[in-house]
């Protein structure tokens, strides 16, 4: 935790996403988080700072060390829409319910739907959609 707090924070994602790849399988949760959780521009920051700290391509590696569903949501990454100021509130009710769907019933998952959703909606877009989720939660 320490060498952590030393490195900016694109140097810290770079080297999260590197170990998450690390020896067998894939940290899923830690792979997830930083490929849905950020902007385009933040994305082509850490991956311009993976090359330039592992002299590889960040992409090749992600493709190399996944496959299925998250060999697609790396595809998908990079094409999120940044317009936080174009509020479609029917799209966000339905994002809504299709993420409550996949978190609720398993076995109904749609990925494709779901990465759709995390990568190319805007972080408004997510935001509102998330907190609708979790009012539908019981608790």
């Amino acid at each position: 935790m320490i060498l952590g707090l030393f490195k900016i924070s694109v140097q810290y994602e770079a080297s999260e996403l590197e170990a998450s790849m690390k020896g067998l399988g894939t940290d899923e949760d830690s792979f997830i988080e930083i490929i849905c959780s950020r902007i385009n521009q933040e994305l082509q920051e850490i991956n311009r700072v993976y090359k330039e700290i592992y002299k590889t391509d960040l992409e090749k590696d992600i493709v190399s060390d996944t496959s299925g569903d998250f060999c697609k949501l790396k595809k998908s990454r990079g094409r999120r829409a940044e317009d936080g100021s174009v509020i479609a509130c029917e799209l966000i009710d339905q994002d809504a319910w299709d993420l409550y769907d996949a978190r609720i019933e398993e076995e109904r998952n749609d990925v494709p739907k779901w990465i759709s959703i995390m990568t190319k909606q805007s972080m408004f877009h997510l935001q509102k959609s998330i907190c609708q989720v979790q009012e539908l939660q019981p608790l």
